[in-house]
């Protein structure tokens, strides 16, 4: 107890009380409804501190960055730059990277079709790929406030968007109907509306191609669109993951990947309506990450670097490094260096219980899954005072980070999260 007395402020030392009671209680019941009770009031005076955070404005951004290197906004449209070829390899990356984060959007008017991607304004890697491959233009989509960065958008149309869809159409899987549409867009205004219509019925229904085969570079564009690589908290291993609503194109990358090597501890599976390609061991999820290197990843390849080096000595350094390198939408959930430690021990002691039972030792077993509640519940309110300390400091870092001129003073600060 004296461990965890010490992690918490005396903010808390109330509601730390309140829960202790609990757990030398014979009934337990008033006291377990004081300890919610007080973690509820806890929980939304914190989700009150991040609507604070959230109205942060950061300042208007004049440059993006690509591989440690400033460039200026807006990039505008230079069509000589559209005029270098790409490789084949570098296509089926940019066909994977469009298929995961292209859009196909029709003009005003019906004027014509046009290509667009956005991204963070921190990794723009891709979009200098696109830009200098298919020309179009680089601005700015949306500036950054509280937890959201800002992002930029790579976007073409006319006839050099009619050449990327020709090109992209080549190697395209998810896309591939859009972009022929965009590819052989017609002169009559009849059926362009009809086109439109066919348009946003491709964008809501899987693609149906007769013949697909994905390739390593495909799978690496694919990946920095839509793929994430997680240093998980319980244990030392590494795993990845591929995202997408619609599963026939995680089949053909697992092909890919399986045609290239028998692989244990990957596979696909649904959660809440969504497909994900995921690796569960650390080796599969290290050999994966090499060939994507291998393949031309280059918006997450500071992410692969760093799982491919994690090991049992630096996994606390190699999950801080992989979450600076992540959005910032889930950091409230993300565990602390002490959060880690606690579901570290929720684990060993989960499969202490588990082997008792196997022994039937079942009343040793019972007292292990005590212990067990009592270490979750210590977990959930640690976990509750990390999530409300973390808007506190990270309101002041983003202030000196984007020097948001509209943000928070600290006079301003409401009095209610003193």
């Amino acid at each position: 107890m004296s461990l965890m007395n010490k992690q918490l402020q005396p903010w808390y030392a109330s509601l730390y009380r309140c829960f202790a009671v609990r757990s030398c209680s014979t009934s337990g019941g008033a006291a377990h409804f004081d300890s919610w009770s007080c973690l509820g009031k806890l929980r939304r005076r914190s989700e009150r501190l991040k609507g604070v955070l959230d109205k942060l404005k950061w300042l208007k951004i004049s440059n993006f960055q690509a591989s440690g290197q400033d460039y200026p906004l807006p990039m505008p449209a230079d069509q000589a730059r559209s005029n270098k070829s790409l490789s084949q390899a570098e296509l089926e990356y940019a066909a994977g990277f469009f298929d995961g984060d292209g859009c196909v959007a029709t003009g005003s008017g019906l004027g014509g079709c046009r290509l667009m991607i956005s991204q963070t304004s921190d990794r723009g890697e891709a979009l200098l790929l696109f830009y200098g491959a298919f020309g179009g233009s680089i601005h700015v989509q949306r500036h950054g406030q509280g937890s959201w960065k800002p992002s930029i958008t790579w976007a073409v149309h006319g006839r050099a968007a009619r050449r990327a869809s020709a090109l992209l159409t080549e190697a395209s899987f998810v896309k591939k109907k859009q972009l022929q549409i965009a590819a052989n867009w017609p002169d009559c205004r009849a059926e362009r509306s009809k086109l439109q219509a066919e348009l946003k019925i491709l964008k809501r229904t899987p693609q149906q191609v007769a013949e697909f085969n994905a390739s390593w570079s495909y799978a690496a564009g694919f990946f920095d669109a839509e793929g994430y690589v997680h240093i998980k908290a319980a244990d030392n291993s590494v795993s990845l993951g591929f995202a997408q609503k619609y599963v026939e194109v995680l089949h053909h990358i697992l092909l890919c990947i399986r045609n290239h090597r028998p692989l244990k501890g990957i596979g696909i599976i649904e959660v809440n309506g969504q497909f994900r390609l995921s690796t569960w061991r650390s080796a599969t999820t290290k050999y994966v990450l090499k060939q994507l290197l291998a393949s031309g990843l280059i918006v997450k390849r500071r992410s692969a670097e760093v799982a491919m080096k994690a090991t049992a000595s630096s996994h606390r350094m190699a999950r801080a490094a992989n979450a600076l390198l992540a959005g910032r939408q889930g950091r409230y959930a993300r565990l602390t260096e002490d959060g880690c430690d606690r579901a570290r021990s929720i684990r060993n002691m989960y499969s202490r219980v588990v082997y008792l039972r196997l022994c039937s030792k079942l009343h040793e077993a019972t007292m292990v899954q005590q212990e067990l509640a009592e270490l979750r519940h210590q977990h959930v309110l640690l976990n509750a005072q990390a999530q409300y300390d973390l808007p506190a400091t990270l309101r002041h870092s983003l202030i000196a980070e984007a020097g948001c001129s509209h943000g928070f003073c600290e006079s301003d600060k409401p009095r209610a999260f003193e």
